[in-house]
């Protein structure tokens, strides 16, 4: 019997040690992980020499790869399977039937002109068929430059490209010479889109093009302005007019990146992009100077990096409840769960970096609105401080009226006379001291108001004897 119970116990507690093995193996996986992001995350938050720069510099470089072999090295690939993925997950195994509304809406974006197939031509198509009939599209689609302008969306989402339409029907209302005030608005405009367009596209473009596309986009703007009727416009037309002028521009400039977009290889794409990234981030930098700009570029990081890591360790949860039904597909969970779990990380990086490149812009610019209210607030706290020190040291103060109306100087210290002596302790007279001073810090007391108006002090006409 003790022998019986021995072994009994041994296999009990092996079978146990395995299971903590086990369970030790699978939590191994998860500590490596959270070692390595928690080492980011205290080397951005304490570290005065973490290379901010170059961290946001990776993740821009990163986005920018992946758009010029998708959009210009790659598209058809790129497209396909992004198609297969989507037209998978939406098909039965069992009956090789494919729900296509969802299909279509998932795709509307990716492979424009889809929506207008007739859909009868694609209900009865099994998935691969319908891969194949999708995939056709976006070759035409290519062939006609669409991903040029998926292209240029895709760049407008992380990275100002143009400057804001200027609103001419607001800004000539309130003017006399409306035409001067117009013709002031398009040199300005002109201005700002001629100097992105050489700091961002021109560089990468041969001379002979670049003349060429940007007289185009100068020549279209310049109409579009010409045709900005402003003289005796009333204020509804000056509404319907710059509804069509903003449109009309637009579109110019929208043309004016295609042209030039069309004119460049990856390669120059990828270093006109970075360029432009760099100039436009050293902008921001000198508006809101370098401390406030590294206190943004740490948060907007550990901002990034805390909403992908929460996001993965729930998926990661579901992972590990999950892994044990590979089993039953003859592989091995742990083999199986170290793959995906790698396959996850290296997404949640890729994540962490699109969301840094996609919210920089748009967050900087809130950021820097914020620091401007800030530098207002404290101008008006230090006007407010001196006007309180000027009344404390004259020795009044103003307050209201028991009526309500108007105000009233008070005395808070005693009276000195002209030859008194000054109390700052110079030992001089008053009058030859601070009282001029003094007298220029004292406040004024305002008149009671009467329907709107202060009410004229008069004395007392003395009886005339006759």
């Amino acid at each position: 019997i003790e022998r019986l119970i021995s072994s009994s116990q041994e296999r009990l507690e092996g079978y146990n040690f395995d299971i903590r093995k086990n369970l030790v193996e699978y939590d191994d996986v998860m500590a490596k992980q959270r070692e390595t992001i928690y080492r980011d995350r205290r080397d951005i938050l304490l570290s005065e020499e973490a290379d901010l720069d170059g961290r946001i510099r990776e993740a821009f470089d990163g986005v920018i790869d992946d758009l010029a072999t998708n959009y210009l090295d790659n598209y058809t690939e790129f497209v396909r399977e992004d198609i297969s993925r989507t037209v998978i997950e939406y098909s039965t195994d069992a009956t090789d039937e494919v729900n296509l509304r969802p299909v279509l809406v998932r795709l509307r974006n990716l492979v424009p002109g889809i929506m207008e197939i007739d859909q009868n031509e694609l209900e009865g198509l099994g998935p691969q068929a319908l891969i194949k009939r999708v995939v056709g599209l976006a070759e035409d689609n290519l062939q006609k430059g669409t991903n040029i302008y998926q292209l240029l969306q895709s760049m407008r989402s992380f990275v100002p490209l143009v400057p804001r339409v200027p609103n001419v029907g607001a800004t000539v209302a309130g003017r006399r010479d409306r035409v001067t005030t117009r013709e002031s608005m398009r040199r300005t405009f002109m201005d700002r889109v001629n100097e992105l367009y050489t700091g961002f596209l021109a560089d990468q473009i041969d001379e002979e093009n670049r003349e060429a596309i940007w007289r185009k986009a100068q020549e279209g703007i310049n109409e579009a302005f010409v045709r900005f009727n402003v003289e005796g416009a009333t204020q509804d037309q000056l509404k319907s007019q710059q509804e069509t002028f903003k449109g009309r521009v637009d579109e110019i400039l929208s043309e004016l990146l295609m042209d030039g977009l069309r004119a460049l290889d990856s390669d120059q794409l990828v270093a006109a992009l970075s360029q432009h990234v760099q100039s436009q981030a050293d902008i921001y930098r000198e508006r809101i100077g370098e401390e406030e700009f590294r206190k943004f570029q740490r948060a907007l990081l550990l901002n990034a990096i805390d909403r992908e890591w929460r996001d993965y360790l729930t998926a990661m949860d579901d992972l590990r409840r999950e892994i044990q039904l590979e089993a039953f597909a003859q592989r091995d969970p742990k083999v199986m769960y170290k793959k995906r779990s790698f396959e996850m990380f290296q997404t949640m990086r890729n994540n962490i970096n699109e969301y840094i490149a996609k919210g920089y812009f748009e967050q900087i610019d809130r950021h820097h609105q914020f620091v401007r209210q800030q530098e207002q607030r404290a101008k008006q706290a230090q006007i407010l401080a001196a006007a309180a020190d000027a009344r404390a040291a004259s020795g009044y103060k103003v307050v209201k009226r028991a009526s309500g109306k108007g105000s009233v100087v008070k005395r808070e210290q005693p009276k000195l006379g002209r030859n008194d002596k000054c109390w700052c302790g110079s030992g001089k007279k008053y009058k030859q001291c601070h009282m001029k001073e003094d007298a220029a810090k004292r406040p004024r007391a305002t008149a009671p108001v009467a329907n709107g108006k202060p009410t004229r002090q008069t004395k007392p006409r003395k009886k005339s004897r006759r």
